[in-house]
C-alpha cells in the first residue's frame, strides 16, 4: 500500500513540475528578453533608414513609449512579439502551465496596448503595429511601412508635441 501511494505522490510531482528548467535556469532566460532594441525592433529601424527616414526610439514622454517615432510626420510605429502581445499567429501559443496567470498577463498587456494606442491616436498621431512574423515578409513590410510613412494622412488633429524644456546655461 505504501509503495502505489509514493507512485501516485510522484504522479502528482510531475505533473505539477511542467518546466524542464531549473528556477535559476528559468530566471536567466527570462531575464535575457529585452523589452527594447530588440531583434525584430532593430530590423525594422534598418528598414526605415534605408528609406531615407529619420526616426527616434523609445520615446517615454508618448504613452506607450512607441518603438519608433516620426515626429515631423506625427507617426508612431510599435513592434509587437506576437507572443506577448497575442496575435493570431502560431507564435502566439498559450502556456499550460498557471494558464489562469498567463490569460490574465496576456488580457493586461493587449488592454494597455489598446489604452495607448488610444491615448496616441486622441494626441494626433497616427499608430502602425508591425507584428514579429511579418519580418518574414520583407516585400511586404517595405511595402506597408511605405504606404504608412508617405501615404495619405488620415488624422485630423495636429500632433500635441510636448514642447522643449530649455535648461539655463544652454542654447
Amino acid at each position: 500500500m505504501q509503495g502505489l501511494l509514493k507512485i501516485s505522490r510522484m504522479r502528482v510531482k510531475r505533473q505539477v513540475m511542467t518546466d524542464r528548467m531549473t528556477q535559476l535556469q528559468r530566471s536567466r532566460c527570462m531575464a535575457r528578453i529585452r523589452s527594447k532594441s530588440t531583434g525584430p525592433e532593430r530590423r525594422i529601424q534598418e528598414i526605415v533608414s534605408s528609406l531615407g527616414v529619420v526616426c527616434r526610439r523609445n520615446v517615454k514622454s508618448l504613452p506607450g513609449s512607441p518603438d519608433l517615432v516620426f515626429r515631423s510626420l506625427c507617426k508612431v510605429i510599435f513592434v509587437h512579439g506576437c507572443f506577448w502581445h497575442r496575435h493570431r499567429c502560431p507564435k502566439a501559443y498559450s502556456p499550460k502551465a498557471h494558464a489562469k496567470y498567463w490569460m490574465n498577463k496576456f488580457a493586461r498587456n493587449i488592454a494597455r496596448d489598446r489604452e495607448n494606442g488610444l491615448a496616441l491616436r486622441r494626441q494626433g498621431w497616427e499608430v502602425l503595429i508591425i507584428w514579429e512574423c511579418q519580418l518574414r515578409r520583407e516585400a511586404f513590410l517595405i511595402a506597408r511601412l511605405k504606404a504608412f510613412l508617405w501615404g495619405r494622412s488620415n488624422h485630423t488633429l495636429p500632433c500635441t508635441r510636448k514642447p522643449v524644456r530649455k535648461v539655463a546655461g544652454f542654447k
